[in-house]
């Protein structure tokens, strides 16, 4: 009797290792497809419309062929493409582009230049030395507003601290609002 228990106990230990791999191949399976997706995200269906982008940004480097572009990396999950596309050229900056710079660095991980830009750009807007569209520098404002809050909260990645960058956007939402207020 004290065989055939210790036959069932071996069964049983093998097949509760059989489970444990298999489902640990399971888990890594989906962590792989989960990672897979996010970094393939730019070669979605939208991947022609992408490339006819980058060829017209290619050979007319007009603000709204680049514009256009980085708007398009930065919905496709892919900042450093956006700002490497806008550092390589300097000469193509309008007001709207800052804009987009600032939130491209921010969504890059890196606060503080996305605060440095906003920065310069509502500078440049408040000393009338660019015409700023209304929207530009409503946007600017907020955009400041934020990124100083995550800069003084010590924050360059708001994805990486996601609680402590919804309470510098509340914070920013608030200060925003009293400055309407006036």
């Amino acid at each position: 009797m004290s065989e055939r228990w210790l036959k069932n106990v071996k069964k049983r230990r093998y097949l509760l290792i059989g489970i444990n791999v298999g489902a640990a191949a399971l888990v890594g399976l989906a962590a792989l497809a989960g990672t897979k997706g996010d970094a393939f995200s730019i070669l979605k269906p939208g991947a022609k419309d992408l490339q006819a982008l980058e060829k017209a940004a290619a050979t007319d480097p007009t603000p709204a062929h680049i514009g256009t572009l980085a708007s398009s990396y930065l919905e496709a999950k892919q900042p450093g493409l956006a700002v490497a596309l806008m550092e390589s050229h300097p000469e193509a900056q309008t007001p709207e582009l800052s804009i987009l710079r600032g939130r491209a660095y921010y969504a890059n991980g890196r606060a503080s230049r996305a605060l440095a830009v906003i920065d310069e750009l509502t500078a440049t807007c408040a000393s009338a030395s660019m015409v700023c569209p209304q929207w530009v520098r409503a946007t600017g404002l907020a955009d400041q507003a934020y990124f100083s809050e995550l800069v003084s909260a010590g924050i360059e990645d708001a994805a990486a601290n996601p609680v402590e960058a919804q309470a510098a956007f509340t914070r920013s939402r608030q200060e925003i609002h009293l400055v309407a207020i006036r």
